[in-house]
């Protein structure tokens, strides 16, 4: 039976050539490199890190952020939130970055939708991160409502 490291290769090989197509600000290279790793991590026998899984995907959204394509941004991290785990903190998250990102496509009120979402998940949470991404939920409504 293949060892977990191995299991988990292909993703962390393709994300660090993505990262390093990133830092050359090499969006559209990038953008490929990381969709290749999740692929293969999909044909793979058994499951990569769903942090690892996570930060491809988030990364691969902020990245279609950049290049202005919006509806493949909200795909991945739609992706991102069936990979939290039911946690609370990066539900919240995920759903107020895809508020942003609906935001900036003009899509106004499904941004505020996320937004309230990402509160609700916030109910269950506490602690200094919770009180950031609320600080951060409650900016958003207030921008919102100054446009």
């Amino acid at each position: 039976m293949p060892s977990r490291r191995r299991q988990a290769r292909p993703v962390g090989v393709g994300t660090r050539a993505a990262e390093n197509a990133c830092a050359r600000y090499a969006n559209v290279e990038a953008a490929g490199l990381y969709e290749r790793a999740l692929a293969s991590a999909g044909r793979m026998p058994g499951s990569p890190p769903l942090r690892q899984l996570r930060a491809a995907h988030e990364t691969l959204a902020r990245i279609y952020e950049r290049l202005g394509e919006y509806d493949r941004a909200m795909d991945e991290l739609a992706a991102v939130r069936r990979l939290t785990g039911g946690d609370p903190l990066l539900e919240a998250s995920a759903h107020l970055h895809e508020a942003w990102v609906r935001e900036r496509a003009g899509r106004y009120p499904d941004a505020l939708r996320r937004i309230s979402r990402g509160l609700r998940r916030l109910e269950q949470a506490s602690g200094r991160r919770a009180a950031q991404l609320r600080g951060l939920s409650h900016r958003g409504v207030e921008l919102r409502d100054v446009h």
